[in-house]
């Protein structure tokens, strides 16, 4: 995904699982490439999607540059951490 640095968009990521999980918590973490996330800020669900606001006034804001975005369901007991998509802030 491409995304304008004065844009604020939903980042929207398609979530298969074996049960519903669109009832437990989800979040998001921006990392650069290769990086391992650090900060982790709430997402919400759209029907089968997990979403976050991106930009300025969004939940996150990020500077120009690639970024790996990561999603994590935090469930009972497993809680899965998973790379999904990269984004292009130009």
């Amino acid at each position: 995904m491409r995304i304008s640095v004065l844009s604020k968009e939903y980042l929207l990521i398609s979530v298969t699982a074996s049960e519903d999980v669109t009832s437990d918590p989800v979040a998001f973490a921006f990392a650069a490439p290769s990086v391992d996330p650090s900060v982790w800020t709430s997402g919400d669900w759209v029907g089968t999607q997990a979403r976050i606001l991106v930009g300025p006034g969004g939940a996150v804001t990020l500077t120009k540059g690639t970024w790996d975005v990561w999603l994590k369901i935090t469930d009972s007991p497993e809680i899965p951490v998973r790379k999904v998509d990269q984004l292009v802030v130009y």
